[in-house]
């Protein structure tokens, strides 16, 4: 009786450390969900510090910042999904090669405003896409700061090109201040369909891959 006992109280231990271990795996990964103010903002602060240091002709500077931008984007992949994480991979190839032209004193201005314009836009896409899992999971404030975000990279990116190349970015910019507008003026439990902005963002992220192979 007193080994049966014995083997009750040992499972009901190996029960309770299991249900703890499960509670703080689903809270890790609960915690994981949400992207942090300064991984969200830093990239974009970096990014604009480069091309300031590279306008002043500080090439040390410029690619610091712009490896600090790399590893921020590295970290927002981490909550990306499949079609997010290309785009920011893409983009970190890109920075690369400019940081090589940089250190090997062969800078292209042009080469250096597109890798620019295309790491603002993949940043924006994925911070688009994890503020609309946010309000999905009903974080109605959460999903408003990273379209605050998303909107901040993508008036950024508008340095980057000319009107004669083609990009859209007002459409977009547009688009995004709507979403927060209407996200700001409703409840709580309010959705928003970004498809069309989605899809848009994506056209700017293709076309910016093609020609980066051209």
């Amino acid at each position: 009786m007193s080994k049966k006992l014995d083997n009750i109280a040992i499972w009901g231990i190996i029960i309770v450390v299991a249900g703890i271990g499960t509670l703080t795996y689903l809270s890790h990964l609960s915690a994981q969900k949400h992207i942090g103010e300064w991984t969200a903002t830093s990239p974009i602060r970096f990014l604009s510090k480069a091309q300031q240091h590279l306008n002043e002709h500080e090439p040390y500077e410029c690619v610091e910042n712009i490896h600090k931008a790399i590893k921020l984007i590295k970290t927002i992949e981490y909550y990306g999904d499949k079609t997010v994480n290309k785009y920011l991979e893409n983009s970190i190839n890109d920075l690369t090669r400019i940081v090589e032209e940089i250190e090997g004193d062969e800078i292209s201005i042009k080469d250096v405003n597109m890798a620019l314009f295309e790491a603002l836009n993949a940043v924006a896409y994925a911070e688009l896409m994890i503020s609309e899992h946010d309000l999905d999971n009903n974080d109605h404030q959460k999903a408003i700061f990273l379209l605050q975000t998303t909107l901040s990279a993508l008036k950024k990116s508008t340095r980057y090109i000319q009107p004669e190349d083609g990009f859209n970015e007002e459409r977009l910019i547009s688009e995004v201040k709507s979403a927060i507008e209407y996200l700001n003026s409703s409840n709580q439990s309010s959705q928003y369909d970004f498809s069309e902005i989605n899809q848009e963002m994506e056209e700017v992220l293709e076309r910016v891959n093609l020609e980066q192979t051209l």
